[in-house]
């Protein structure tokens, strides 16, 4: 009883009448002997009809339909990220289709020579190769080193 006082006096100190008020009277019905009470109950109730009561609105009654539109708002985005997604898919194939397109339509070039490629400094055969002592090997000679 004494915890429910301190709970009256603590929405006191926070403006909120509307509950200390709900508060006191619990605490008058359990115990109707305590004479302070009806001076503590008369000052809530003159407060929340002067218009002092800071008493934050009762929201419990939108949960439910703040529960819906939260639904409504997944489902809206679920939905708009499936159609992106698929017309994303839809665009690739459209451009694969096309590729495939343009690269079958395109005539083969059979016949046409394809140039060598020319590389600076790089030997093609063995004789190509330089002599590091500075003679260039002869056909001929195939005996090897002596």
């Amino acid at each position: 009883m004494i915890g429910l006082h301190y709970q009256a006096l603590a929405q006191d100190d926070f403006h909120h009448y509307r509950h200390e008020l709900a508060i006191l009277s619990q605490v008058e019905s359990r115990s109707p002997w305590a004479s302070y009470l009806k001076d503590e109950i008369s000052t809530a109730q003159s407060a929340v009809l002067s218009g002092e009561d800071q008493t934050p609105p009762e929201l419990r009654g939108y949960i439910p339909f703040g529960a819906g539109a939260a639904g409504a708002a997944v489902f809206i985005a679920a939905t708009a990220g499936l159609w992106l997604g698929l017309r994303r898919r839809r665009a690739a194939r459209k451009a694969a289709a096309a590729t495939a397109e343009a690269v079958t339509s395109q005539p083969l070039l059979a016949g046409v020579p394809v140039p060598e490629v020319q590389m600076a400094g790089v030997a093609s055969s063995n004789d190509d190769v330089p002599n590091p002592m500075g003679t260039s090997p002869s056909p001929s000679d195939s005996s090897g080193p002596l």
